[in-house]
C-alpha cells in the first residue's frame, strides 16, 4: 500500500470519527434543550396553576366480581393545600367501591401536597429521560421520551411520555411503578392522557391494569370532566 493510499484511508477514518462526534454532540445538546423545555412546561403548571375543581368518574372492575364499582368524585385542588375529595355517589361491590376507592383517594391526597408532589413531577430532577422519536397522538405532533425514575416509589413510572412538540406540555404517560401501590395486587400498568385546559396540561383519562394470583385482575378507569380553573 502506498503512502498516499494510507494517508487517504487515515483521513477518511478521521472524518468519520469527527462526523460521529459532531452528530452525537448535536444530539446531546438537542436532548438537553428538550429536557429544559419539558422542565419549564411542568414547572409552569406547578407554580402558575392556583387551583381547579374537576369531576372524576371511577369505574373499577375485578375478575372476582360480576359487576363493577362506579363512583363519582368531586375534587378540589389548591396549590398550597393539595387535593380535597368529596364522594358524590358510589355503587357496586363494597370491597371495590369503598375499601379500594378510599385507599386510592387517600394515596392521591398524600401525593398532592409537598414534598411528595415535587418528587412526583415529570422533570429531569426526578427522571432520566431519553428522546426516542416523534409521532402524532390525539391529533397533536409529539416528542416521545423513555423515562426512568431516579428513585424507587409507588408514585413514579418507568416507561414513556409524550409531550406536545410545540409547547412541551405532557400529552400521555405510559408506564409501570417500581413499587406496587397498597391498593393494587402487583405493579399496575398505567396510561394517563392529558389535555390543555386554559393553558395547563390536566388529566382527561387514566387506565390502570394489574393482576395477582389471589386478588385477580383489576382494571381502574378514571374519566376527568368539568374542569373549572381557579383564577
Amino acid at each position: 500500500m502506498t503512502f498516499s493510499r494510507v494517508s487517504g484511508t487515515a483521513l477518511l477514518c478521521a472524518a468519520v470519527v469527527l462526523f460521529t462526534f459532531v452528530r452525537a454532540t448535536a444530539q446531546s445538546t438537542g436532548d438537553q434543550a428538550l429536557l429544559a423545555q419539558i422542565d419549564r412546561a411542568d414547572n409552569h403548571r406547578e407554580t402558575d396553576l392556583a387551583g381547579y375543581t374537576v369531576e372524576e368518574l371511577y369505574t373499577i372492575t375485578n375478575s372476582h366480581f360480576n359487576t363493577p364499582a362506579v363512583a363519582l368524585v368531586k375534587v378540589t385542588y389548591t396549590r398550597d393545600t393539595g387535593k380535597h375529595y368529596e364522594v358524590i355517589s358510589r355503587s357496586g361491590p363494597s370491597l371495590l367501591a369503598s375499601t379500594m376507592l378510599n385507599s386510592m383517594i387517600a394515596e392521591e391526597q398524600k401525593l398532592s401536597i409537598n414534598p411528595s408532589r415535587a418528587r412526583a413531577q415529570i422533570t429531569s430532577a426526578n427522571y432520566a429521560m431519553t428522546h426516542t422519536g416523534s409521532e402524532e397522538l390525539h391529533n397533536r405532533p409529539c416528542e416521545v421520551l423513555a423515562v426512568t425514575p431516579l428513585r424507587s416509589a409507588t408514585y413514579v413510572l418507568k416507561g414513556r411520555i409524550w409531550v406536545d412538540a410545540a409547547t412541551k406540555e405532557l400529552v400521555r404517560i405510559d408506564g409501570i411503578p417500581p413499587q406496587s401501590p397498597s391498593f393494587f395486587a402487583g405493579k399496575p400498568k398505567i396510561i394517563r392522557d392529558y389535555h390543555d385546559v386554559a393553558g395547563f396540561p390536566l388529566a382527561t383519562h387514566s387506565h390502570a391494569t394489574a393482576s395477582g394470583f389471589f386478588a385477580g385482575s383489576t382494571v381502574v378507569d378514571i374519566d376527568y370532566t368539568n374542569y373549572k380553573i381557579t383564577q
